[in-house]
């Protein structure tokens, strides 16, 4: 429990250093790779922490009652989709971190 809590403490003060940088720097004097290391930490640690809720004993069902109607492997199938849609999340906004970035170079005068 306590890394998922730790991890959603570095999701926020990621985000807190990304509000810093836009506060603190105008559009083009803005440093890309900041803006991309902590966009990147926003999305990729409650990514990590939902992983690990559902594959760690936080997220493993326990046998109470003999009659529960969910099998095992429907259990599986919707961990296995979770997991999915939290890569394809993460995937997503990489590539828009990057299409991102790329458009800011294009816009520089060198």
């Amino acid at each position: 429990m306590s890394v998922v809590v730790v991890l959603l403490h570095v999701n926020c003060f990621a985000q807190y250093a990304l509000c810093g940088l836009n506060l603190g720097y105008e559009r083009p004097e803005r440093p890309i790779v900041g803006v991309g290391i902590c966009l990147s930490m926003a999305i990729a640690a409650p990514a990590v922490a939902g992983v690990y809720a559902i594959f760690s004993p936080l997220g493993k069902e326990y046998e109470e009652a003999k009659n529960d109607h969910i099998n095992s492997k429907g259990c599986r199938w919707c961990r296995c989709f979770s997991l999915f849609v939290i890569l394809y999340l993460f995937i997503s906004c990489s590539a828009l971190i990057l299409q991102l970035a790329k458009i800011q170079f294009c816009h520089l005068e060198f």
